[in-house]
């Protein structure tokens, strides 16, 4: 079972953007368990998940099952699927979604930020994560970070996009 460890900080959007440079594009959904059971592998154990996400970038398309975050940690399960399998989910199933930007950037000490500008009404807000191998991992924070939110559920994705449901 994968543990996924990061911390996460806001940006103000009048920062200087030095993380400005690769970028791709990323469309979100939350869905039900149920429109995707027929893509979740069945030697998986799934009874620690509780949110079910698919998402599409020229990166391509994922199903990704999350699990309750304790404080940096959280389970987290992810396959590959096809664009045709992406496109082919109901949009009954979809409870929610969200649209950003994301953007890759190299700390000095060598881990890779993603800092992700959202779109629509939240316009303006930026999240800047890292993902670590433990949860006492040192991390050199960049001086463009603002408030640290890691453990706060409030500022997640999948709580983002409550507040643009379809």
């Amino acid at each position: 079972m994968g543990i996924e460890i990061e911390r996460r900080f806001l940006i103000s959007p009048s920062q200087n953007k030095v993380w400005h440079g690769d970028s791709f594009q990323i469309k979100q959904f939350y869905v039900t368990k149920e429109i995707v059971s027929h893509l979740i592998p069945n030697d998986i154990d799934v009874s620690m998940i509780h949110i079910w996400r698919i998402r599409s970038s020229d990166r391509g398309c994922f199903l990704t099952g999350k699990g309750r975050r304790d404080g940096a940690a959280a389970v987290e399960l992810e396959w590959k699927i096809s664009q045709d399998e992406f496109d082919g989910i109901e949009k009954d199933g979809i409870v929610s979604s969200i649209e950003k930007t994301r953007f890759l950037w190299r700390g000095v000490d060598g881990l890779l930020w993603e800092v992700d500008e959202f779109e629509g009404v939240h316009s303006g807000l930026i999240i800047a994560e890292v993902e670590l191998d433990t949860e006492d991992q040192l991390v050199q924070l960049p001086d463009w970070l603002g408030e640290e939110i890691t453990g706060d559920n409030s500022w997640s994705n999948w709580s983002l996009s409550q507040m643009t449901k379809l």
